[in-house]
């Protein structure tokens, strides 16, 4: 189980390992269990789970090739083959065939660091043919399932 929480250009993630029965449990929208952990995360999460009423909406899977600079702490990830299981949330017994999320053979690229990127690399990413995006793999996921009439239509920003 994980978090991510953006403060100003930096993300902050927190995790915590469960066992397969506190899976298992998530997966139905019980959190009970998390409440008598003694992780600080486990209890802050549910918390945060009981009280807005969270529930699993569903799962992206893809393919993921990274490569870690050490100078100014540079990662860059290239996210591909994106595809979801529709509404089917139970991760430990996926009954659907997965669905591609992009048809167009898209991958999300990512360059992040903590300094300003050395010339070199901003030289050979000039040449990439891309579109600089907020991109929410999340929420990209959920382009197949309609959950509310007043929800907005999910659209590729490309």
């Amino acid at each position: 189980m994980n978090q991510k929480k953006k403060i100003e250009n930096v993300i902050e993630k927190s995790s915590s390992i469960i066992d397969k029965k506190n899976a298992q449990n998530l997966i139905k929208g019980n959190f009970n269990n998390l409440n008598d952990d003694r992780s600080n995360f486990l209890k802050d999460a549910f918390v945060k789970l009981k009280l807005n009423s969270l529930r699993a909406k569903n799962i992206v899977e893809y393919d993921r090739e990274a490569y870690y600079l050490p100078y100014g702490n540079i990662r860059i990830t290239f996210d591909m083959n994106l595809r979801t299981y529709n509404s089917d949330v139970n991760f430990l017994d996926i009954k659907n065939s997965s669905i591609p999320i992009f048809y167009d053979k898209f991958n999300i690229l990512e360059v992040k660091s903590s300094l300003p990127l050395p010339e070199h690399l901003k030289s050979i990413l000039k040449d990439v043919i891309a579109i600089r995006s907020a991109i929410s793999k999340f929420v990209f996921g959920q382009k197949y399932i309609n959950f509310s009439k007043w929800q907005d239509k999910i659209q590729e920003p490309f």
